[in-house]
């Protein structure tokens, strides 16, 4: 298991970027779970994390993966990561079915 600290994540932006009339404003929140396995140096191991986005127009998703940090400097981390999610629509951008 590694001893690395949980991480909770707030964020803002513009959601659907991509040139059309659906762009919004969106909030993010993500919280990766502090215990994971597989740590190897730079690399902080396979971490549960869970999380949700909204949008102005009423669109929502929320989701629940694994996390895969590298430690890039002391204070700085790249995180991908993979899961699933729900998605509820609104009158937001559709994304073709609920499950993503």
């Amino acid at each position: 298991m590694a001893a690395d600290p949980a991480v909770f994540t707030v964020g803002t932006g513009m959601y659907d970027i991509i040139p059309n009339d659906k762009r919004t404003v969106a909030a993010h929140l993500q919280y990766r779970f502090a215990e994971g396995f597989g740590h190897a140096g730079a690399f902080l191991g396979f971490k549960p994390l869970v999380g949700g986005m909204i949008n102005a127009d009423r669109g929502a998703f929320g989701f629940a993966g694994f996390a895969a940090p590298l430690q890039i400097t002391k204070n700085w981390e790249f995180e991908p990561a993979a899961g699933v999610g729900a998605y509820h629509r609104g009158h937001s951008t559709n994304l073709g079915g609920t499950f993503e």
